[in-house]
């Protein structure tokens, strides 16, 4: 099958997370819960996880983060123990036999052991991670305050379509919001594992509050720069445009700079006092 497609009803019904999971261990990626993303797979080893996940009835897995290694180390990938259980919502198969997708984060998991599959792959014993959240002013003042500057940064940044506010100021769960500015927030993949693997929800918001402010610093310097990097290019542009102007009319009198530096000479030279 070119296309396999999850059914609306299957996205709202609650997932029971196996207690097995497939693992796909990322270069670069850190998928949080409850975020839909798009995801393109052509290493073959990938691919096989997707057509076991795809066969089967659950068509869920585990995403990773892989960990740093050293040169010593053997080329089998580490993931971190934290990750994030995915549901695949859509896929297509290219031509060129990679694939496409659409998926979903479901729910934080813990990687309590993992051991290579047969085909090749890494396969995780997981446990589901709740949340720890406390509510208090402290917790709703971080919530508005995430929603606000991040607001100001969609403002500010090319890269945040502006419909993302709409989102922002829908999402009421302080964890679920600190989960989407972390997924949509330019910083380093690093930084999302490190938001993905901090339980306590007053501290992630904390943490994304912290990295959303340096953000907004950074666009905002990142403007007045630009504006006086242009402000610099149209004086300057402004004044050669003045230079030539005036060069043009005082040719037109036969008042050109060269003429006039002669007619100057030869003046000082008349009414010199020296013997001829």
């Amino acid at each position: 099958m070119n296309q396999i497609e999850i059914s609306d009803e299957e996205i709202r019904t609650p997932k029971r997370i196996p207690p097995e999971l497939p693992v796909l261990v990322t270069a670069d990626m850190v998928v949080f819960p409850g975020i839909i993303t798009p995801l393109a797979v052509k290493d073959e080893e990938d691919i096989k996880i997707f057509n076991d996940v795809l066969a089967g009835d659950v068509r869920m897995l585990a995403m990773s983060l892989q960990k740093k290694r050293s040169k010593s180390q053997d080329k089998t990938p580490e993931p971190h123990d934290i990750g994030c259980a995915v549901l695949v919502l859509k896929m297509l198969r290219i031509p060129d036999g990679s694939l496409r997708l659409l998926i979903q984060g479901i729910n934080r998991i813990k990687l309590e052991r993992t051991y290579l599959h047969e085909d090749g792959y890494l396969v995780a014993k997981v446990r589901r991670i709740k949340s720890k959240t406390a509510k208090g002013l402290r917790l709703d003042a971080l919530l508005r305050n995430v929603q606000e500057e991040f607001g100001e940064a969609i403002d500010e940044a090319p890269y945040l379509p502006y419909e993302m506010k709409v989102a922002l100021l829908n999402i009421e769960d302080p964890g679920a919001l600190a989960d989407f500015v972390a997924a949509n927030l330019n910083i380093r993949t690093e930084e999302r594992q490190e938001i993905l693997s901090i339980i306590d929800v007053e501290t992630r918001l904390s943490k994304v509050q912290t990295l959303v402010n340096r953000e907004l610093q950074l666009l905002k310097l990142g403007s007045k720069i630009q504006s006086e990097v242009t402000g610099t290019i149209e004086k300057n542009q402004r004044e050669y445009f003045l230079r030539e102007q005036l060069k043009a009319i005082k040719k037109e009198l036969g008042e050109d700079d060269a003429g006039a530096e002669i007619r100057e000479l030869k003046e000082r030279i008349k009414n010199l006092d020296a013997p001829e």
